[in-house]
């Protein structure tokens, strides 16, 4: 279900088709790791949609899987 609040949709999807959130892509100056995940809102982060935001959403930041996809992506980095 999808709402607008000052041009803002927010809409609730669940999906079972996989969906890549971690990549690397290479091209002829280097390498680029890209983590998807990590957003969130907090109860000011959607200024200048509105000035407080209800509904706090922590994303990925409280899963283990996402601090584990850190730690591999520093251990990429850190390896090259």
């Amino acid at each position: 279900m999808a709402r607008a609040e000052k041009g803002f949709e927010r809409e609730d999807w669940l999906s079972d088709e996989p969906s890549p959130v971690m990549q690397l892509r290479t091209d002829e100056q280097g390498e680029v790791l890209y983590l998807t995940l990590g957003h969130r809102r907090g109860r000011y982060d959607m200024h200048p949609f509105c000035d407080e935001y209800s509904d706090v959403e922590p994303g990925a930041w409280i899963q283990p899987t996402y601090y584990e996809l850190l730690r591999r992506g520093i251990r990429w980095a850190a390896s090259i």
